[in-house]
This record gives structure tokens, C-alpha cells and sequence, in this order.
């Protein structure tokens, strides 16, 4: 497989494909029309649209597996997760990374609602969001 970023390239038209043969299907016709590609599918919409949709989740469940973080992100995530209610001090501690750069991550964990902060600026902590 063929990783950019967030994106996979290459799987979900042989997942699509499969789904259809297994639903009993016509084996759709791939045509190449300057330079691009065309797919077409044989099969009733209802069947089209189950099909997609399992393709749909099978592609958001490797998303949300892989939660496409950064190293960084990742190691502070799991800190969090196994210290409830740390702080800044403590996930420098841990990691021997600066506080700006600490803060830096856990800003881009709470925007993408991994984590929250709960408490006072000073008193508070950190707690992961799948803990609620």
C-alpha cells in the first residue's frame, strides 16, 4: 500500500471490487480515457450502495485506527491516557520535550477532541477524551 499523509491510495477500488463480486455482481469495466481512469459498475444501485457504504466505514475505521498523528502527538496521547489529569510539567517530564513544544501538541490533540483540559489553567489537567 501507498501512504501520503491521510490519504491511501490503491485499496479501496480492489475493496469495492471484492464487495461486488461477493454480492454477486457483473465485474465492473475499467476503461482508461486520457491519461485518467474510468470504473464503470453493473450492478443495481442498492447493491452499489451497500457495497460503498462498507467500503466507507472499512476506510474510516483505518483512520480512526491510525488516528494519523505525529510521533510526538502519539507519545503525549498515550501519556495522557495512562496519567489522567497530568500537567504540562509532567508530560515534559516524560518526554523531555520543551514546554512550548508540549503545548504546541496537546493544542493540536484537543482540536482534533483527543483530549481536554479540565481544571483551572494552573491547577488543571490533561485527561483523554475516550476516558469520559
Amino acid at each position: 500500500m501507498y501512504f501520503i499523509k491521510a490519504i491511501e491510495y490503491g485499496s479501496g477500488i480492489t475493496h469495492f471490487i471484492n464487495l461486488l463480486h461477493e454480492a454477486k455482481q457483473p465485474t465492473p469495466q475499467n476503461e482508461e480515457i486520457s491519461g485518467s481512469f474510468l470504473i464503470t459498475i453493473f450492478a443495481t444501485p442498492k447493491v452499489a450502495d451497500k457495497a460503498a457504504d462498507k467500503v466507507a466505514i472499512k476506510v474510516a475505521d483505518k483512520v480512526a485506527d491510525k488516528e494519523f498523528l505525529t510521533n510526538a502527538e502519539n507519545q503525549i496521547l498515550k501519556f495522557v491516557k495512562t496519567k489522567s489529569g497530568c500537567s504540562v510539567r509532567d508530560i515534559m517530564q516524560k518526554t523531555n520535550f520543551s514546554n512550548s513544544y508540549v503545548r504546541k501538541v496537546l493544542t493540536a490533540l484537543s482540536q482534533k477532541e483527543l483530549i481536554e483540559h479540565r481544571g483551572s489553567k494552573k491547577t488543571g489537567g490533561y485527561f483523554s477524551r475516550e476516558q469520559n
